[in-house]
């Protein structure tokens, strides 16, 4: 039988975006190209609300409705 704590880990896992980005890994130099990027046009994931540049979001079927790819995959992992 699958414990309370096991059940809590699993859905964690399941409700984390698959494409998590860890900016301690990005040199200094790179680190700051991107924020540079975003900071040129910065707006918000209409889905998950982090903040991205604008021209790097996808417009969801055409409906203004703008999300990053991280969502897009998370969609694609839930209702395939």
């Amino acid at each position: 039988m699958v414990t309370e704590k096991e059940l809590t880990r699993l859905s964690e896992k399941l409700l984390k975006k698959p494409n998590d980005f860890d900016w301690s890994k990005l040199n200094e130099k790179p680190a700051r190209e991107c924020r540079e990027h975003i900071r040129a046009n910065p707006y918000p994931c209409d889905d998950c609300g982090n903040i991205y540049n604008k021209d790097d979001l996808i417009d969801h079927f055409g409906s203004g409705y703008k999300i990053c790819r991280n969502c897009i995959d998370d969609y694609g992992r839930k209702f395939c």
